[in-house]
């Protein structure tokens, strides 16, 4: 009886982050249909998976860490379903070869290792700040800097990889 009182109360207290939700949803999918998708998918595993969520951690988090991994699960989705092979992108690209696309940014930060993904999204494309992002993710302002930094490295590698290959392609 105390678990149900006790689940009844965690999901009445994740319907208290919906207007959150969406704001951050439609930041990334900039989008509103598609916003309110992901958060209606995102409401959906949460109540599905409350057994997995620990009492007295940060609700909030888990429900945004729910949400992104929805968005970057779609955007693979989307991505995947594109039937142009690398070369034809290139070539009908009307992009000068110095520049990315922010889909191609986006799909760079998605496959980003697990620790950088979710700090990665909220700073560069969303502009939270580092202690909203320490906030948010419950880690210290000193990680949230460090990984931040890290991410910054290792996207502007994978960039400059993507930039030369688009280069090296149009060349040959």
């Amino acid at each position: 009886m105390e678990t149900t009182i006790q689940n009844v109360s965690i999901k009445e207290q994740t319907l208290c982050h919906y207007d959150d939700l969406l704001r951050y949803a439609y930041k990334l999918t900039k989008n509103k249909d598609d916003a309110k998708d992901i958060v209606q998918e995102t409401f959906y595993k949460a109540y599905a998976n409350f057994d997995k969520f620990t009492i007295g951690t940060n609700l909030r988090a888990w429900l945004f860490k729910i949400l992104y991994n929805q968005f970057c699960t779609q955007y693979r989705k989307k991505s995947n379903t594109m039937e142009v092979s690398e070369n034809n992108i290139v070539e009908n690209s009307s992009m000068p070869d110095n520049k990315i696309s922010e889909s191609e940014i986006i799909y760079s930060i998605c496959n980003l290792d697990k620790k950088y993904k979710m700090i990665s999204l909220l700073f560069f494309l969303n502009e939270y700040t580092y202690s909203e992002i320490e906030n948010l993710t419950n880690l210290k302002l000193g990680t949230v800097k460090s990984r931040i930094f890290r991410s910054r490295d290792i996207l502007r590698d994978k960039i400059d990889r993507k930039i030369k290959a688009r280069t090296y392609l149009k060349a040959v």
